[in-house]
């Protein structure tokens, strides 16, 4: 127990709501103040769940590497976001390193050497990207985009990547990463 005096609340005060039976690899979500929810996929989905209706529609499809564990990570909304509409989102940007060639199914071209030169690990070097993103309306124009800061990573290498995004009550952004 805490030292607070803070009694939990009943299992009564809580309901589980399936936002979507079928998301493939969820990855975040945030709720909005009008009470709308946004949940993401690692694949760079973005998805409106409408609590009204039950509904769930994607409204923005991020184009995300997604090598290993790689894609969308993380996504928060400013903390001044019922003015300004700002939600911000951590993922691995496309860029030009290797991916795998589904020809070849022995032998994963997106995975970086175990042993080599500098010059041999050199095409695998990338970054996940931090941004913000305009919700406008039910939609994320991707052209919306502000990139806010860029972390480099060494691609290709597996596993165990993740970002989280939050804020604190004084609107300081802060991000945690993990590769």
């Amino acid at each position: 127990g805490s030292d607070d005096g803070a009694v939990a609340p009943p299992d009564t005060s809580f309901q589980k709501v399936t936002l979507n039976g079928a998301p493939g690899e969820p990855i975040g979500l945030v709720v909005l103040p009008d009470g709308r929810v946004l949940h993401t996929t690692r694949g760079g989905r973005v998805f409106l769940h409408d609590p009204a209706t039950g509904f769930n529609r994607v409204i923005a499809s991020i184009p995300v590497y997604q090598h290993d564990e790689e894609g969308l990570q993380g996504i928060a909304i400013d903390a001044g976001f019922a003015q300004n509409h700002w939600l911000y989102v951590y993922y691995s940007p496309p860029l030009d390193t290797p991916l795998d060639d589904p020809s070849t199914p022995g032998v994963n071209e997106g995975d970086a050497p175990l042993e080599g030169t500098a010059a041999e690990f050199a095409p695998f070097r990338g970054t996940m990207r931090l941004s913000r993103f305009q919700l406008e309306g039910d939609e994320i124009p991707l052209d919306s985009e502000q990139i806010i800061l860029e972390v480099p990573v060494d691609r290709g290498t597996c596993c165990h990547l993740g970002g989280q995004i939050d804020f604190d009550r004084e609107g300081n952004l802060y991000l945690s990463t993990g590769d």
